[in-house]
């Protein structure tokens, strides 16, 4: 018996050294490929959804790199037409979606559900802006509950001794246009404050001064408004830099108020309240 299993063991050698190996390796790739569609159609349909979502908050072309399931995995999805965009199907995986205006569906099911926001604020004095902070309370506090859970982030700041108009979005791109000193956003603040502006104080920070620590500021805009009264606009955002440049030139801030950034004009707002703002609006911040 041991002579028959080693003579067809050899056998079957002989016939693997010939012809078997081709097979075996044709049989290897057949059993790759089937492994690779098991693993679309058996992929659980949770992680399917989860996966579209992102394609409808990142766009199919990036979805490559950021994710750990492969955009490979979803391919027979995709192409398949099961995914609609405006609702009409879209059946390349390397198209470019926007979802910040284009619907983007799995099934007839909305996916993503992502929108831009952006919010302005009277913000009111003695809160930080700060999305949390240990000691003091933030302007996060302010914002209704149906606005919390949004990934709202403040653009910019304001220091807990000034008030007025803050923006919160939760578009990042949007949020860095804002505050980019070469976007040159004029923010617009009145101060009171000791003394009287001169006409020299409006040609420095016409001029562009420069802070006693070494502080290079943009030119800006001073215009005074009476006695210990004035206008500022500033086209950046550095650390108290309204009230250090008001200073440098001898004139101490009491109180400071921002009341328009862009073409956001505060308006009316009450003081610790917010609103939304408009599709208009909005898209006149995204065109500045």
């Amino acid at each position: 018996r041991l002579l028959a299993l080693a003579v067809m063991g050899l056998g079957a050698l002989g016939w693997f050294l010939t012809l078997g190996r081709p097979m075996l390796f044709l049989l290897c790739k057949i059993m790759e490929i089937t492994v690779r569609c098991l693993r679309v159609l058996l992929l659980p349909w949770k992680k399917t959804v989860d996966f579209l979502r992102k394609i409808a908050k990142k766009g199919f072309h990036f979805c490559r790199k950021r994710f750990t399931i492969t955009l490979s995995q979803v391919k027979p999805v995709i192409k398949s037409g099961r995914v609609t965009v405006d609702g009409g199907p879209v059946k390349d995986p390397a198209a470019k979606v926007d979802p910040k205006t284009q619907k983007i569906c799995l099934d007839g099911q909305v996916l993503g559900g992502w929108e831009r926001l952006v919010v302005m604020m009277n913000k009111p004095e003695g809160y930080v802006t700060a999305t949390e902070d240990a000691r003091d309370a933030t302007v996060m506090e302010l914002l209704p509950p149906e606005l919390r859970g949004k990934d709202l982030k403040p653009v910019g700041r304001l220091d807990k001794a000034t008030e007025g108009l803050l923006l919160f979005t939760n578009d990042g791109d949007l949020l860095h246009s804002l505050i980019s000193p070469k976007k040159q956003v004029p923010k617009v603040y009145y101060a009171r404050h000791e003394g009287t502006a001169t006409q020299e104080d409006v040609e420095i920070f016409r001029q562009g001064l420069t802070l006693r620590d070494g502080t290079v500021c943009l030119p800006a805009d001073l215009e005074p408004l009476g006695p210990g009264e004035s206008r500022i606009t500033v086209c950046e955002g550095k650390y108290h830099q309204v009230r250090r440049m008001m200073a440098s030139r001898g004139m101490t801030v009491n109180y400071l108020e921002r009341r328009q950034e862009a073409e956001l004009v505060l308006g009316d707002l009450p003081r610790g309240q917010v609103r939304v703002l408009t599709e208009e609006e909005v898209q006149a911040l995204l065109h500045k």
